[in-house]
């Protein structure tokens, strides 16, 4: 850390819950939901800011850094240990109240603060995620191949074509996948739906059509795409996810 904040003494961990109380409609193509409302990294960056200069007010002199996501920092394993939470047996990090849909952010600082007690592991003997990747990616508790994850490949994989053994088992992923943290228990019990409107969702992302969506233009796809971070994704990788996932669908023809 002493790389991103020279002097660096404290580090405070934030988790934004983005998880909405709302339903795909039938046939929708499925999105992961950290990519439903406003790019995240902005949102937490903004309110993380924000903190950083409310504590110059009261502590001038002190030095502060926002962190998220794209920082070299190791988010979830300083979120375990800040007490946030604890890292689940499929890599995502589970509070109590809140299950795993939390997104992370950190703030340094040269300003020493008292520490809170590290997170502690509650996955018990449960190991629902693993079976239940479509790909094996959780290749144990605790390690998944990103080389087999539906979420790497819809958003990262620059080649024309995704792997076959990916492609075929998609089940109608096209950017991201919550799979994992659909079936985990903590994620089963009655949770808040937030109301923070910068996450509400876009209502195209929850009818996404694979019909409608290959006709779009690359223009159309900027629109819609706007303030998203889900821009990670260009026009043709969308297309090629939704040909793929739809493929996938279809029933093989018969002799």
């Amino acid at each position: 850390m002493e790389e991103l904040l020279p002097g660096v003494r404290s580090l405070l961990a934030v988790g934004l819950n983005y998880y909405v109380d709302a339903e795909r409609a039938p046939g929708a193509l499925k999105v992961a939901r950290y990519g439903w409302g406003r790019d995240y990294h902005r949102v937490i960056d903004g309110r993380l800011r924000r903190l950083g200069r409310w504590l110059e007010e009261r502590k001038p002199g002190v030095r502060w850094r926002a962190c998220v996501d794209s920082a070299p920092l190791m988010d979830k394993a300083w979120a375990e240990q800040a007490g946030l939470g604890w890292i689940g047996k499929h890599g995502n990090l589970i509070h109590r109240q809140r299950g795993s849909w939390l997104l992370l952010g950190h703030l340094l600082t040269s300003l020493p603060l008292p520490a809170d007690q590290p997170g502690r592991p509650l996955c018990g003997r449960c190991s629902r995620c693993i079976p239940a990747c479509p790909t094996g990616a959780i290749t144990e508790p605790f390690v998944v191949d990103s080389r087999r994850c539906i979420a790497f490949h819809t958003i990262e994989n620059r080649e024309a074509d995704l792997p076959a053994e990916i492609a075929s088992r998609l089940e109608g992923w096209v950017a991201g996948c919550d799979i994992c943290q659909d079936v985990c228990p903590w994620n089963q019990q009655p949770l808040q739906s937030t109301a923070d409107p910068e996450l509400q969702p876009r209502a195209w992302l929850l009818e996404l059509q694979p019909h409608q969506a290959l006709g779009w233009s690359e223009s159309d796809w900027d629109e819609r795409l706007r303030a998203s971070a889900l821009r990670r994704l260009k026009p043709w990788m969308w297309r090629r996810n939704i040909q793929a996932a739809g493929s996938a669908a279809s029933p093989e023809a018969g002799p």
